[in-house]
C-alpha cells in the first residue's frame, strides 16, 4: 500500500503500528511515489491509483510508466 500526501501521513503511522506482512510506504512527492511504483510493478500486475483530480495522480502514472515501459519485453503490458 503506497500512500501519498500530508493527509495520509497519519494513516501510514497507524498502519506501521499494526502487525502485518503488507508493505506500506508513504511519499511526499509525485516523483518519490512514481519511483517506488516503478520499482515494484511487474508484468501482469494491476494497479489502482486513487486520488482526487486536484492531486494530479495521472502525473504519477506517467512518470512510473516511463520507467516501467522501458523494462518490459516488447508486446508485454501490465
Amino acid at each position: 500500500l503506497f500512500l501519498y500526501g500530508t493527509r495520509m501521513r497519519w494513516l501510514f503511522e497507524e498502519l506501521k503500528k499494526t502487525p502485518s506482512s503488507m508493505m506500506v510506504g508513504h511519499f511526499g512527492t509525485h516523483e518519490e511515489l512514481a519511483n517506488a511504483l516503478a520499482k515494484e510493478l511487474r508484468a501482469g500486475d494491476a494497479l489502482l491509483l486513487k486520488g482526487s483530480r486536484g492531486m494530479k495522480m495521472e502525473s504519477v502514472w506517467e512518470r512510473a510508466w516511463k520507467q516501467v515501459e522501458s523494462k518490459l519485453a516488447p508486446g508485454t503490458s501490465l
